[in-house]
């Protein structure tokens, strides 16, 4: 089961290098093939979580000085991850249709942006640890970051990437803050859980989903960004800090969910 899963991760990070060195014409397909590709592997790991098959595990070694992490799907989890995997692919169709015209080498670095985009993505829903969470979360904001600056508008660039990369390095400082308070470890077995660590966390979480009042970075972003990149941030990352709070909120403040409850719906 989890053979698949890491054949489409394989998939995204041989794409995200090596989809770059295919002719210029070529780089849509090549990509929108990397993601279908994906798409379809990680569809065949998770059908047996959908199926009865539980919660799977699994561990991947980061390297030093991460150590190892603990991967873990549920059905939430595997949920969120198709969402993601089947929503690059409509964003594809336009993103090509933006390189195809670029000439510049900025369209290189679009395609290995993307594809550290959907890696961080679907890792982040998948990670048990809070620290790995945490630095895939920080390539998940600086990959979204360059693809802003890939916008025709220099000063509505610059108004763009400054906001977003603003407002995201608030986002990971909030994460921190509430990581700092639950004391560490995993999502499943947090420690120290109180109104505090959850406000913080979701106050994270808020930023990355343009909640309100924290949206200040949306139309800034949205006019200044490449239509596709817009297009895509109204769609995927959202849904991956959406899955990302639902599994907090469900794992590791179970009981106080009923007090913060009309906060959550309100906002």
């Amino acid at each position: 089961m989890m053979d698949w899963f890491f054949v489409g991760m394989a998939c995204l990070l041989a794409g995200a290098f090596l989809v770059p060195f295919v002719p210029a014409q070529r780089r849509p397909v090549a990509f929108t093939l990397v993601i279908l590709l994906s798409a379809i592997a990680e569809t065949l790991a998770l059908a047996p979580v959908f199926s009865g098959g539980g919660t799977v595990s699994s561990i991947v070694p980061f390297g030093w000085p991460l150590g190892d992490a603990l991967l873990r799907i549920d059905r939430l989890s595997a949920f969120f991850l198709l969402v993601i995997a089947w929503l690059g692919l409509p964003a594809l169709v336009v993103s090509g249709r933006f390189t195809r015209m670029d000439t510049v080498d900025g369209a290189r670095i679009h395609w290995f942006f993307l594809g550290m985009l959907f890696l961080a993505m679907k890792l982040a829903i998948v990670l048990e640890s809070l620290i790995h969470f945490l630095v895939v979360w920080e390539i998940m904001s600086l990959s979204s970051f360059f693809l802003v600056l890939m916008g025709n508008s220099l000063r509505r660039i610059r108004s763009a990437g400054l906001h977003y990369f603003v407002a995201m390095h608030i986002s990971v400082v909030f994460l921190m803050l509430g990581a700092v308070v639950l004391g560490g470890g995993g999502f499943t077995n947090l420690h120290g859980t109180t109104g505090l660590s959850f406000l913080f966390l979701m106050t994270g979480f808020a930023f990355k989903m343009g909640l309100v009042p924290f949206h200040s970075w949306i139309p800034d972003v949205y006019e200044g960004a490449p239509t596709p990149v817009a297009a895509f941030f109204a769609s995927a990352p959202k849904v991956a800090a959406m899955g990302l709070f639902l599994r907090v909120a469900l794992d590791a403040f179970s009981g106080m969910i009923a007090d913060w409850r009309q906060l959550v719906i309100f906002m």
